[in-house]
This record gives structure tokens, sequence and C-alpha cells, in this order.
């Protein structure tokens, strides 16, 4: 009944690149090319310019406005592979401007220039691996974690995602963001009173980008993360299943289905947060993303020991699975089908339960004709 006897596709299919690793833009922002376009004319795209701009103490506006340069011509070229203009992100990193926009994280008596170096480090951060690591290992962390307990809101929202797109992009920047205290201070940040005087799409995006880096902090990358570190999460993703968003839950799911994929005694844990009733009534999902992950997820906490196992069963999960074996979706079928496998696994009276849910005659008309 353990995740390595099930066929890798039930376990690891293309889903798992719904969480995106690295993200330069909001995905629920539009941005045109145009607008982007329109907006690089009021700022420098002369690389050697830049560089002299940002090099002048003398003038903190002149400061700045290389950093918004460095900024927009870093997000253009994520959005377009085509313009002249485009300041490639390799030849930033090697006029050596990432250790200058690290320093302006710093410059507490300006958040405008803080603001706008943790996005260009953040659009950085958003390009290869190579790219992400540079950033990360630049000395930007410990900028990065003190400015999440800033008072201003859209600067915290910007160091999330920066710390989203460097934990997404492999177990060794994951692992340094968590040694830096990241998790610490994101749980310092109250969820529901950090988002002051802006709009509701502001607040739910604040919540969105904070629940999608939570999430990359518990994924695997086939070296699961300290669990000892990311199981203090689990008090703030059980407020987050619980978000009336899509985006946000199926987010919070993804790291929940991280942190069951292992030991019996990471699962109990998951338990305890008192997650289970509201990811089993996700198996009712019409939004096939969000019913995927929260399947996996139940499917996980079936592989545990009886009494976990147990615990879906008395939310009436194995009725969901049944119905899901119908589902016209076939890896949803598949997948109904090895959480069904892991409660036939365990005592008898559980078998007992799915034989009067049913569940046999349904599994048989699966089978190949």
């Amino acid at each position: 009944r353990h995740r390595f006897e099930v066929d890798i596709e039930l376990r690891k299919s293309k889903e798992d690149q719904q969480v995106s690793q690295r993200r330069n833009v909001n995905p629920t922002t539009e941005v045109t090319e145009g607008a982007c376009n329109q907006e690089v004319e009021n700022y420098l795209t002369n690389l050697d310019e830049i560089v002299e701009k940002i090099q002048d103490t003398s003038s903190i506006e002149t400061q700045l406005l290389a950093v918004k340069s460095i900024r927009q011509v870093t997000l253009q070229i994520m959005l377009s592979e085509e313009s002249d203009d485009d300041v490639p992100i390799d030849s930033v990193i090697q006029a050596d401007l990432v250790p200058k926009l690290v320093e302006f994280l710093s410059c507490n008596d300006n958040p405008t220039i803080q603001y706008e170096a943790a996005w260009a480090l953040t659009n950085i951060a958003s390009g290869n691996s190579d790219q992400t690591r540079t950033v990360a290992f630049s000395g930007a962390l410990p900028g990065f974690i003190k400015l999440l307990s800033s008072s201003h809101t859209h600067i915290c929202e910007q160091v999330i995602w920066a710390l989203g797109n460097i934990a997404g992009d492999g177990y060794e920047t994951r692992n340094y963001v968590i040694k830096c205290d990241a998790i610490p201070a994101l749980l310092n940040i109250n969820i529901v009173d950090k988002p002051v005087n802006i709009t509701l799409l502001e607040s739910v995006m604040f919540l969105y980008n904070m629940t999608w880096t939570i999430s990359n902090l518990c994924k695997n990358h086939n070296k699961p993360p300290p669990f000892e570190a990311v199981c203090e999460l689990l008090p703030l993703l059980a407020q987050l299943v619980q978000v009336d968003n899509m985006q946000i839950t199926t987010d919070a799911c993804w790291a929940l289905s991280y942190l069951t994929d292992g030991p019996n005694c990471r699962i109990e844990k998951v338990i305890e947060s008192g997650v289970t009733q509201r990811l089993v009534s996700l198996l009712a999902s019409t939004e096939l993303t969000l019913l995927k992950v929260a399947l996996r997820t139940v499917g996980n906490i079936l592989s545990g020991d009886k009494v976990q196992t147990q615990s879906i069963l008395n939310l009436q999960g194995h009725y969901y699975l049944v119905n899901l074996l119908k589902h016209q979706d076939t890896s949803v079928q598949k997948e109904a089908a090895w959480a069904i496998s892991n409660i036939a696994a365990g005592a008898e009276e559980q078998i007992e339960t799915l034989i009067d849910a049913n569940i046999i005659p349904t599994l048989i008309e699966l089978l190949p004709k």
C-alpha cells in the first residue's frame, strides 16, 4: 500500500506542473506587450548606462531610475522573446548588478527603491536555475527575510514572491530559504491584518502568493524538506485550504500532498491539523486541477496505517471515491483506484466497508473488456 509500490503515473503525474516553480508575472494579472513596451520607453535600456547610473551615489533618484530600468527590462524579456532592446538576464548578472540590488534591500528610509530592487531580483530569480541560484546565494535572502516584516504590504508581497521563486528551483535553494528562517518570518505575517487599506483583489493576491510560496517550501524535489521546519506551516495551511478561492485552495492542497507523501508520522501530523474533512469535501469539486490534488492527498493519507485510513472512512470518503471511479478523466479514475487499493490493504472491517459501498462492481466495470 506504500507509494513506491504504485505505478509512477499515479503519483507523479503531469499535474505537478500546475505548481509553477518560478513566476515573474502574476497569473491573474494581464500584462499586454504594448503596455509593457510603452513603460520601457520611459526607462533606460542600455546596460552600460544602467551600470553608470546605479553607481551614482550622489543621487538616489538616479540610482532609483537604474533599478527601475533593471526591473522593467528583466520583466519584458520574460514577457517577449523578441526585443532588440532587451537586456538579457545573464548580462545583468555579469555586469555585477545583483549585489547592488541586494544592497538596496536594506534602504529602510526609501521603501520605493526597496520595492523596485526586490521586484528586479524576483524577475532574475524567475529565469533559469543558474540565474535563480545567483540571487539565492548573493546575500539577498537575509534582506528578503527582514523585509517580510515591512509595514508596506506591496514590499512584503514582492519578497514572498521572490522567496517562492527561489524555493521552487530545487531542494538546495529550498533548503537554504528554510535555513535562513523564512518559515518563522512568514508565520509572523498576520494573514488577516497584514493587507490593510488595499482592495479585496489585492488581499486575495497576497494570500495567493503566500500560499504558492508555502507550497514551494513543502515541495519534495526528490529530497523532502526538513519536516520539523515545514510542519510548522500546518496551522496556516489548515486556514488557507478553507479559503473560498480555487487557486489558493489548490496550492494549499499541493503543500498538503507533499507533506503526506512520506512516513506515517508525517501523515499523522497532517491529520492532527484538522484538514481531512475539507480534503474529503474537495473530492466533489468540479475544478479538475483542484480535484486531482485533493484526491492525491487523500490517497496519501489512505496509504498510512489503519487508524489513518479510518480517519477518511469516518468522513465517508470511500463514497466519494466510488463516484470518482466513474469520472470522465481517466487519470482521476486511476488515482481513485489507487486510493481504494490502499483501503483494501487495510483491516478486514475496512475491506467490508468497501464491499458495503458496492465499490467492487464499479472496479470490475473499469477492467479492459
